[in-house]
């Protein structure tokens, strides 16, 4: 759904400022952008009010070229690679440091950050606990990659999670985030088969997700435990999920779909929207329907409950279309079950509405029914003078195989 009424208050500030934006950040409470000359602007999405200042660390600084933001932090790097994170409203310092060639910089808790270079470097930086931190003080750097192409963070509560690409593979990283040691031998992470590799550094795990030939899109869904994990590479989305199955830890791919060369993905909530020059689609098995077009795009950044568009110096946002709205916008009761079928959990209850649907009107779902196990819906659903008929292949059923779910 477009709302483009969530983000009057602030295009109008932009507007009466003449301010241009050159990025910005979003999460579930807030969105933080960047201006051409250092301005910060602040802008609460629950109230709609927006604070406009520079901060003074920033004052004197080199243009900012990325900003990322994690509770009342933002982290900046600037033209001259300066790296800060900043106490939104206390102006507050709590890392400096000069990082050569640094271009990007995402959170993974309060005191923890990852640093990409254009020499392919990947760092991640612990600083100091901000109770105890003295100005400018260095922190505790870890080198993990010389050859990374791309990476993206997960801001989850148990443990930092990033994945990094390198020209041959991807890699899904863990971070330890309360300074116990991830490879010792009763770690839940350890147990997993096969297991995760331990590099020289002892607050680390990484395992080999996917092999690659090219650069690829990575995407983790914005979600604090056991996040879903996502790549586009060769025109075709993968779908990993993150599981605990009796202590052990495993990551299980649950999807491929086919699309056209998008320049971005978005995943959020099981949804999966992809971004080309001036359209957003929504991704639907191997298929893709459109629900932003002629719009063109500067930047896109989402949160778990919406998509935030800055076009033509401006943002927008649509909220994220639920799965039983997508599927209730597909007119074939076939496609529809079969969409519920994929995605079983979290569709089951709207595959069994529409099996009781089609029963009603004496339509064939038997296969269906079996598949979402739900043949108890079928049989009710079904006109008396047809519920022989289920109950003759329930019979068939039981004898061939033994049981039926």
């Amino acid at each position: 759904m477009d709302n483009d009424d969530r983000f009057n208050q602030v295009n109008t500030l932009i507007r009466k400022e003449g301010i241009t934006i050159k990025g910005y950040c979003v999460n579930d409470k807030r969105m933080i952008c960047f201006s051409d000359n250092n301005r910060i602007i602040y802008y609460n999405i629950d109230t709609q009010e927006s604070i406009i200042h520079t901060p003074p660390p920033l004052m004197k600084s080199a243009p900012i070229i990325s900003i990322d933001c994690y509770e009342d932090l933002i982290l900046t790097i600037s033209s001259d690679f300066t790296v800060l994170v900043i106490e939104i409203e206390t102006y507050r310092v709590f890392y400096r440091q000069v990082i050569s060639g640094t271009t990007k910089g995402y959170f993974l808790s309060a005191r923890i950050f990852t640093l990409y270079s254009n020499d392919k470097t990947m760092r991640v930086i612990e600083y100091p606990d901000t109770s105890i931190l003295g100005f400018g003080q260095r922190g505790h750097v870890d080198v993990l990659s010389n050859s990374c192409l791309t990476h993206v963070t997960a801001k989850t509560k148990e443990v930092g999670q990033f994945m990094l690409a390198t020209s041959k593979s991807v890699f899904l990283w863990l971070c330890d985030l309360n300074d116990e040691k991830m490879n010792r031998n009763e770690s839940k992470y350890q147990s997993c088969i096969p297991p995760f590799t331990c590099p020289p550094t002892e607050y680390y795990l990484y395992k080999k997700i996917q092999s690659i030939s090219s650069t690829p899109i990575l995407q983790i869904e914005k979600k604090e435990t056991l996040p879903h994990l996502c790549i586009l590479h060769n025109n075709t989305i993968s779908l990993y999920e993150e599981r605990f199955d009796e202590g052990k830890f495993s990551i299980e791919i649950i999807k491929e779909n086919k699309v056209k060369s998008p320049i971005s993905i978005i995943w959020c909530d099981t949804i999966i929207l992809t971004q080309y020059n001036n359209q957003i689609k929504v991704n639907q098995g191997n298929r893709e329907k459109e629900i932003i077009n002629n719009t063109p795009i500067e930047e896109i950044q989402n949160n778990d409950k919406m998509i935030v568009i800055l076009t033509m110096n401006r943002f927008k946002s649509i909220d994220i279309p639920t799965e039983e709205e997508m599927i209730d916008e597909i007119e074939n009761e076939e496609e529809q079950i079969k969409i519920c079928i994929e995605r079983k959990g979290t569709m089951k209850r709207k595959g069994k509405e529409i099996i009781s649907k089609m029963a009603k009107e004496g339509k064939d779902c038997w296969e269906y029914a079996k598949e979402l196990e739900c043949v108890d819906t079928l049989i009710e659903s079904t006109p008396d003078e047809q519920k022989e008929i289920i109950m003759n292949k329930i019979k068939t059923e039981i004898n061939e195989k033994g049981k039926l779910k």
